[in-house]
């Protein structure tokens, strides 16, 4: 790794914005206890993001988008909640599939060479379709907007192929926009920076702090990567996941309880890493 991916500190810049989400909900009464599979996230998301950085690139590029496509679409086997199907059952918690294993979906179209790219975009379609179907719009615009720098870049993809596959994944995120979505919103995940607002000054300068900390390594180039499509994505997924709250009911990343978004988070770290590393001469 290079640059802001070889800071130590990166790896923890979860932390500060947990806690300050913990800090948040608990003015209005929620116990911290809501945030533990926050603090569990932070453990296995680490310790997943150090073991794929001895996992060789190729590998991942291979298998990683179908695993996560499988991932996403094993919801709609579960029970559901009101007709919505996000979630994966995990023992007594409840993971959302595609806030953790979406990110892992950049990676084949984030890979240096021709074959991965093409490779990726059956698994990508999947978890798009999964997401009209569960429906998750927050998520399927997430994705879409990550994925429109890395489709519509002729240096990467054909442009007879890019073009047609961003206008697939843009009508399926407006098509889950259609779908009916019940679910109210739960304060402490979905409407956490709505709480922030109402409560304190010094809790909305936290949350812009330690928002930028988690957003930095995705913006700052590192010494191998280019600035372009995979630096662009990675920004955009981030930043939507932080938008699509403010319009609909989904959970806010790292700030919200729930491990999904956590996971998801160390998911696009490791991209990152990985995409810096085949980038490498």
């Amino acid at each position: 790794m290079s640059g802001l991916l070889n800071r130590p500190w990166v790896l923890f810049a979860p932390l500060p914005a947990t806690a300050v989400g913990i800090v948040i909900a608990g003015a209005h009464g929620v116990s911290w206890v809501s945030y533990a599979p926050n603090l569990l996230g932070l453990l296995l998301g680490s310790g997943l993001f150090y073991v794929a950085q001895r996992v060789t690139g190729d590998k991942l590029t291979a298998w990683m988008p179908g695993v996560a496509a499988v991932a996403i679409l094993a919801t709609l086997l579960g029970p559901g909640i009101d007709g919505v199907y996000r979630w994966l059952s995990v023992g007594p918690l409840r993971l959302n599939a595609s806030s953790a294993f979406a990110p892992w979906l950049l990676i084949g179209l984030s890979a240096s060479r021709e074959r991965p790219r093409m490779r990726a975009m059956v698994p990508v379609l999947v978890a798009q379709v999964a997401h009209v179907m569960q429906p998750d719009a927050g998520q399927a615009t997430a994705l879409a907007a990550a994925l429109i720098p890395l489709l519509v870049n002729p240096s990467r993809i054909k442009p007879t192929i890019g073009i047609p596959l961003a206008s697939a994944v843009t009508f399926l995120a407006a098509a889950a926009w259609l779908r009916h979505d019940p679910l109210p919103a739960v304060d402490h995940v979905e409407r956490i920076l709505v709480l922030a607002s109402m409560t304190s000054v010094l809790l909305v300068v936290a949350v812009v702090l330690t928002g930028g900390g988690l957003l930095l390594p995705f913006v700052v180039p590192t010494e191998t990567l280019l600035r372009g499509a995979v630096d662009q994505a990675l920004a955009c997924y981030f930043l939507a996941s932080f938008v699509v709250p403010f319009v609909g009911n989904f959970p806010v990343p790292v700030f919200g309880a729930g491990a999904g978004p956590v996971l998801g988070w160390y998911a696009l770290l490791s991209v990152r890493a990985i995409a810096t590393q085949s980038a490498a001469p």
